[in-house]
């Protein structure tokens, strides 16, 4: 058999254990380390290139699959390291992706194990040594760096970018040793706008905390994509959380603190119970880390009345703002909100002394839904058992009472359904009251009965 033969022969077993279960799969490999050094390497290597090529080639390579072979197949650092060299490589030999790769990639890799220092692997170390492996925690994260930097070169739509960033930032980047190398994919994907600009936002911070990277208009651009239809996404507590972490420096200046502040009373105006509760919580902690806004806005030395708010929500440039002009008169209009724990949460503008900063503390509008219905049942039970025995008495001792002055005006005779009446014709309270009773009797027990003998008919009216 030619060279050539056996490179085809083996391309086509790999291609059929690619096929096969994934448990199989890892029979496999395991029964494979145990081979020499040579064919073992050789082996674990034409999987993975049978793998990449149909990850990016082949149209009927399952999305199943491909998230079951990341989750079980590629957690070995082994295998780890070699996909990602291998995936490198490949991209940059390769002019366009095609489109229907996009998804299998953005899929493959949003599960794709980060593993951890201390890593299993299938292959001995004598065989990782003789392949040119090696378990170098240092070199792996390298390895995972070029790979995530050729994968994000691909535009990917909204729908796979909301899949995959949130795995890039969340954990790929606190792992990259330069991560500064992903800014512009950073700053490109904020301008989408959106979630997108959102969990991208985060990826920026991190930059800018741990590689000191220079941003000026930083506090601008955040400001800038602070709108009212955030408190009704899914997420808001994503941003606001975020917002409460990038405003915790002491070395923020008083007008964009003010700024701040000011946009985000706006906002408590109109966003629902669920996302007020922390949107105070969040006004209040940035008057906890900078006290001089207190004086700015709430407790002026020499107070001043205007006709209309100076402060321009549509001005992006926050010294131009003029909210260091105004007031938070929002939150004394939250504090006649309909939900008193919002009320009681919005009182504390009215005391100089400032409560230590928390946590936003978020729940979901059934939470609060279900809280509120609980603590009103609970009232309501409580009122009833104290209030019920005494209600009933009073109601008795009126009736007698009502009868007795009835009594004592005409006498009783019984009508043609057998109730009592007055010659007059009143008839007692509690006379009356039977009777409505029977009549609420006698309506059900006609509706049962025509529900019963013809449900459809029952539905027609």
């Amino acid at each position: 058999m030619t060279k050539k033969n056996e490179t085809s022969a083996e391309s086509a077993k790999d291609w059929q254990l690619l096929s096969a279960d994934v448990t199989a799969i890892l029979s496999e490999f395991k029964s494979v380390a145990l081979l020499n050094e040579a064919d073992s390497v050789a082996f674990v290597k034409g999987f993975i290139e049978a793998f990449l090529n149909a990850l990016l080639n082949d149209e009927h390579f399952e999305k199943v699959k491909i998230v079951k072979l990341a989750k079980r197949v590629f957690r070995f650092a082994d295998l780890n390291l070699l996909l990602l060299q291998h995936f490198a490589a490949k991209m940059r030999s390769m002019s366009v992706v095609e489109p229907n790769a996009k998804p299998k990639l953005a899929h493959f890799f949003a599960e794709f194990p980060i593993v951890a220092e201390s890593r299993d692997s299938l292959l001995s170390e004598s065989q990782l040594k003789f392949g040119k492996i090696g378990l170098d925690w240092a070199r792996h994260c390298v390895y995972m760096q070029k790979a995530w930097l050729e994968l994000l070169q691909i535009e990917f739509n909204p729908k796979l970018c909301r899949l995959l960033f949130p795995r890039f930032i969340e954990s790929v980047m606190d792992h990259s040793p330069n991560s500064e190398l992903f800014a512009d994919v950073l700053y490109r994907t904020f301008q989408i706008g959106g979630f997108m600009s959102v969990i991208s936002l985060g990826g920026i911070f991190k930059l800018i905390v741990k590689r000191n990277l220079d941003h000026p208009n930083f506090y601008a651009e955040v400001y800038k994509i602070m709108h009212t239809n955030i408190c009704y996404s899914n997420y808001a507590q994503k941003f606001f959380d975020l917002v409460d972490l990038i405003m915790s420096s002491s070395h923020i200046p008083s007008y964009v603190v003010c700024a701040f502040t000011k946009k985000l009373c706006r906002l408590l105006l109109f966003a629902p119970a669920h996302c007020q509760l922390p949107l105070i919580q969040l006004i209040k902690n940035l008057f906890c880390r900078h006290p001089t806004v207190h004086s700015v806005l709430i407790d002026r030395p020499q107070p001043t009345t205007f006709e209309n708010d100076p402060y321009d929500e549509q001005e992006l440039d926050l010294q131009k703002s003029r909210a260091t002009d105004s007031s938070l008169w929002e939150l004394k209009a939250i504090q006649w909100h309909w939900h008193d724990k919002v009320s009681a949460k919005a009182n504390f503008v009215n005391s100089n002394v400032q409560d230590e900063e928390t946590s936003l503390g978020w729940q979901t509008a059934d939470e609060i839904f279900e809280a509120i219905l609980e603590r009103a049942n609970t009232v309501l039970a409580t009122s009833n058992g104290r209030k019920g025995a005494k209600f009933d008495e009073e109601e008795t001792q009126t009736e007698e009472e009502e009868e007795g002055e009835e009594a004592e005006n005409g006498d009783y005779y019984p009508d043609a359904i057998g109730n009592c009446v007055m010659e007059n014709g009143t008839g007692s309270r509690r006379k009356r009251k039977k009777q409505r009773t029977e009549w609420e009797k006698g309506g059900k027990r006609r509706a049962e009965s025509l529900f019963s003998s013809d449900q459809n008919a029952f539905w027609s009216f």
